[in-house]
């Protein structure tokens, strides 16, 4: 799974993790693929990373659409 990329050469992806163990497991899975180290940043603040993704005026944006998703299967 770890070298199945549905996005683009170049696009940028930002995962903030706040658990040591997630953080941790999310490296292994970064050290498994063959991206380049600009396409996938692991971050433990959004702020952060909203800022790597040259999206940090739409923080508030962001927030709301992701307060109206739908809630993901198996994670209550």
């Amino acid at each position: 799974m770890a070298k199945l990329n549905p996005f683009g050469a170049g696009a940028r992806r930002a995962l903030v993790i706040t658990s040591d163990e997630v953080f941790g497991m999310v490296r292994m899975y970064q050290l498994l693929t063959d991206e380049s180290p600009d396409e996938l940043k692991i971050f433990r603040k959004m702020d952060d990373a909203l800022r790597w993704l040259w999206i940090a005026d739409a923080k508030e944006e962001l927030r709301l659409a992701l307060s109206q998703a739908p809630p993901i299967p198996g994670l209550d």
